[in-house]
């Protein structure tokens, strides 16, 4: 990551009103705009990625498949597809809009992470393209609902406080069989 990526700024409204670096965003806790990518493939697995240690916020926890801070201008899909590609080299997997675009306001106790945020979901068939950039993910794993399901209630610590937010919103482990058939459907 750079502190000196620039991230476009905006009210709570959803108003643009400038852009600072990464940096000054976390630490002010300005509202900013990011997407988040959920990857299943034929038997219904989530691909769930480990932070990279060396990441600014969050180091070595676990997310979704795909977290990706936009660029001015970016739309959320534009972010998605780029976030695809730069943590995990995948191209030509199609997204499609996991309900719709939400807020998060977390606070920690070194900054607070305000994002108007768009979920996607896609279905990867191979497997074998994944290329996680080491700079960005520290490892893959692909787990089932269940499993999922049993790890948050066992070891939630090792999860991003974000992601578990964000499933919560998405009621995603609730509508694993819907989204994924849904996937299926599409593909």
């Amino acid at each position: 990551y750079k502190l000196t990526e620039e991230f476009q700024t905006f009210n709570e409204f959803g108003d643009a009103i400038g852009i600072e670096t990464r940096d000054a965003v976390h630490r002010k806790g300005l509202w900013h705009r990011s997407s988040q990518v959920y990857l299943f493939d034929a038997s219904a697995m989530l691909l769930l990625q480990q932070r990279s240690d060396q990441k600014d916020l969050y180091a070595g926890l676990w997310t979704d498949s795909v977290g990706e801070h936009l660029k001015p201008e970016e739309s959320h899909r534009q972010g998605a597809y780029r976030g695809l590609y730069e943590e995990l080299k995948l191209t030509g997997i199609c997204l499609y809009e996991l309900g719709e675009g939400f807020s998060s306001d977390v606070a920690h106790k070194d900054f607070i992470d305000r994002e108007f945020k768009q979920a996607y979901s896609g279905l990867i068939v191979d497997k074998e393209g994944i290329d996680p950039d080491p700079a960005e993910v520290k490892s893959i794993c692909w787990v089932g609902k269940e499993k999922l399901g049993s790890l948050i209630t066992s070891s939630g610590s090792l999860f991003c406080p974000s992601f578990l937010l964000d499933l919560e919103r998405l009621d995603l482990i609730n509508q694993w069989d819907g989204i994924v058939s849904g996937l299926f459907r599409k593909n």
